[in-house]
């Protein structure tokens, strides 16, 4: 009996610690918007959309790129070579910002 007990609580908080982290790759879908960047005269906003089954970066002013997922979880390198780098919020269940690092310079973005 304490053995079924021990497994039935072991399996509810397992699964409320899975419920607070996103899947790396549940649906490529969950990262796509418009991400409004912090001010840094250069880049505005960074737009990640699906495509064929690919996702894709475009800051403004810039061709859009496929990003390429590396091993660390929701890390993306760009066809420019920058690393993208999305956050996701336990509290809003999604992700809600980006984290660009170009050339030794990183940059946050907001879901707008």
């Amino acid at each position: 009996m304490r053995f079924i007990l021990f497994f039935a609580l072991f399996l509810g908080v397992s699964s409320l610690a899975q419920a607070e982290t996103m899947p790396v790759d549940s649906t490529w879908k969950a990262y796509t918007g418009v991400y409004k960047l912090a001010a840094n005269g250069m880049i505005d906003t960074y737009t990640v959309t699906y495509e064929d089954g690919k996702l894709f970066g475009q800051a403004n002013g810039y061709d859009k790129t496929q990003l390429s997922p590396q091993a660390e979880p929701r890390t993306f390198v760009s066809g420019y070579g920058s690393m993208v780098i999305f956050m996701y919020s336990a509290e809003k269940k999604m992700i809600d910002q980006v984290k660009l690092v170009v050339q030794g310079n990183e940059v946050m973005g907001v879901r707008e």
